[in-house]
């Protein structure tokens, strides 16, 4: 769903993959955060829970990390977190993961779950997108190194 012409908004935007993407500033995020709802954005009690218990705290921690908001074609929003690696925004689902090596709980950024594409328009290839992320460079474990520990992370850390 685009944004209707008529409504101007001082939101910073980049497109993504096709898709406009809104990126908050702090206040506006406390805005959201605390009543569900900033400007034409409104988030059901599910996302605001997981945004507030997961990644908006990860958000905070790690400078890499950024998150942002875009349409669905059913002109529902849906919040997105990208890896900034360099100039580039990479989509990915922040997941928890223990290393089977030496038991750390790890935080990573896995980039092949197939949600964090929805909302790209339909004349880009989405699995296209998600082989890209293949090629990328997978994240041994933070703390023992073990390099069999995840093909989906492309960012990890050590859950402190």
């Amino acid at each position: 769903m685009e944004v209707k012409n008529n409504l101007k908004l001082n939101i910073k935007y980049k497109i993504l993959n096709g898709q406009k993407i809104y990126f908050l500033s702090e206040d506006e995020w406390q805005i959201l955060l605390r009543e569900g709802r900033f400007s034409i954005f409104q988030f059901g009690i599910r996302s605001i829970n997981l945004l507030k218990n997961k990644d908006y705290p990860i958000s905070k921690k790690y400078k890499e990390i950024f998150l942002g908001i875009g349409f669905v074609p059913s002109g529902f929003c849906l919040p997105y977190t990208f890896l900034k690696e360099k100039d580039e925004y990479l989509r990915i689902q922040i997941e928890y993961r223990r290393c089977s090596n030496c038991s750390k709980k790890i935080i990573i950024g896995n980039s092949k779950d197939a949600t964090i594409y929805v909302g790209i328009p339909d004349y880009i290839n989405k699995l296209e997108l998600m082989k890209k992320s293949d090629k990328l460079i997978k994240k041994s474990c933070p703390n023992c190194r073990d390099k069999k520990f995840s093909d989906l992370a492309i960012w990890s850390v050590i859950d402190v």
